[in-house]
């Protein structure tokens, strides 16, 4: 097929710090993240809010009362209210499809610049209660007196109402975790336990030595979080990563998934993670008019979608080949390739099936180290891809991540 030249420029990509869920954010609500980032990146790039056509956000965990966690960015930023926005909810893949929908809106000419970005506050994901408790509180908000209260308090209430049900990604198809996936990967595909522990081991190692090297500095906004009532701490620094981690270290790690016979630990899986990013975008012209910095350029994505009850998070291994097809380029092609780790064993699935020398792929680690803020990795893809391939000195990058219901993203990008 024919791939249109695309007009759209990535002007800068930016993230909190990623950490740990139930530390630093737990108190922080996503919204809070999310207008920080959006101020700064357009402070930073000396960007006015009134040039700024729409705001695009990704979240997969909606929480009250942020129907349109877009759109109250922009209210709570300080943008000018006149400019509309909408959220995308596309599990792992939202942000990358956040940057995805800008790009049509400014190949087409409809934008001009848009701010797009993703987050996620794992800490507070709202508790779920079962179908008779949640009938039973419905029917008492609507009896007015107390009386009429109590009687149904005697009649219909029973203790276990007040317990609630336990979060849990499971795939709505199949009623699996992800863990529970990532596993029944690693058997089809032959991905041993050391062989995920060393991959594990290589992330941690990677990341940390990127981070000693100081090619994060100009990536993470530095965020004063309210870790206890009278308290604040200022967060500058990702805090999943283990530099001094070892292969022994992994190795005593039990399985967490299979537990009797799996391979999947709390070490070679993805940790629960708190954090947002944003991409701004513009068109080469509004970047040139407005003398904006340009990081890169959007050339071409693909979303491809595979048999979740197969191999769920396979997606990449299509979603990289049909990509690349598209705009007539080999797998040899690509400088640089940020593939995201949702667990070691869905990462090597997806290499196995890919003619890509890993040397190229997740060059500074990936996820296992970095952490997962479910909508919020696409952003940290982006950014973290486009600045490898400047420091390199090359100029191609493929970003690709796997999400729930058997879906994959991939992105083309390159440097200028």
């Amino acid at each position: 097929m024919s791939v249109p030249h695309s007009r759209t420029v990535v002007v800068d990509a930016l993230r909190t710090p990623f950490v740990k869920s139930f530390g630093f954010f737990e108190n922080e609500p996503g919204l809070n993240l999310s207008a920080r980032l959006a101020s700064e990146i357009l402070n930073r790039n000396h960007v006015k809010a009134s040039l700024v056509d729409q705001v695009i956000w990704g979240t997969v965990i909606s929480v009250l009362p942020h129907h349109n966690i877009a759109r109250d960015i922009v209210i709570f930023s300080g943008l000018p209210p006149t400019i509309p926005a909408h959220t995308v909810s596309k599990a792992c893949i939202s942000a990358l499809e956040a940057v995805q929908s800008a790009t049509d809106a400014i190949n087409s000419g409809r934008s001009h610049i848009i701010l797009t970005g993703g987050v996620e506050v794992m800490s507070r994901t709202p508790l779920t209660f079962s179908e008779p408790a949640r009938k039973f509180f419905v029917k008492l908000n609507r009896l007015r007196t107390m009386g009429e209260k109590l009687a149904l308090f005697r009649l219909e209430f029973k203790l276990s109402m007040l317990f609630p049900t336990a979060p849990a990604l499971a795939e709505s198809a199949t009623g699996f975790t992800m863990g529970d996936h990532a596993e029944i990967m690693s058997v089809k595909n032959n991905i041993t336990r050391e062989a995920q522990d060393a991959y594990t081991f290589q992330s941690h190692k990677r990341a940390a030595a990127a981070i000693a090297a100081g090619h994060m500095g100009n990536e993470i906004v530095p965020f004063s979080a309210r870790v206890e009532k009278n308290s604040v701490a200022c967060v500058d620094a990702d805090n999943l990563i283990r530099p001094d981690v070892t292969m022994d270290d992994l190795k005593k790690l039990k399985p967490v998934f299979d537990r009797k016979s799996g391979t999947l630990t709390a070490g070679n899986s993805t940790a629960l993670t708190d954090g947002a990013s944003a991409v701004l975008l513009a068109s080469a012209e509004a970047a040139a008019q407005h003398n904006l910095p340009v990081l890169g350029r959007i050339v071409h994505s693909v979303t491809v979608g595979v048999n979740p009850n197969d191999q769920l998070l396979i997606g990449p291994a299509y979603a990289i080949p049909e990509l690349l097809k598209q705009v007539g380029l080999k797998t040899s092609d690509i400088d640089v390739y940020e593939i995201h780790e949702a667990f070691a064993a869905q990462l090597l699935s997806c290499t196995n099936k890919l003619d890509i020398p890993m040397e190229r792929i997740n060059i500074d680690g990936g996820s296992l180290a970095y952490g997962h803020p479910l909508a919020a990795s696409g952003g940290r893809l982006i950014a973290r891809g486009l600045r490898i391939a400047k420091r390199l000195g090359v100029k191609r990058v493929v970003v690709s991540a796997c999400a729930a219901g058997g879906l994959a993203q991939a992105i083309l990008l390159e440097t200028i």
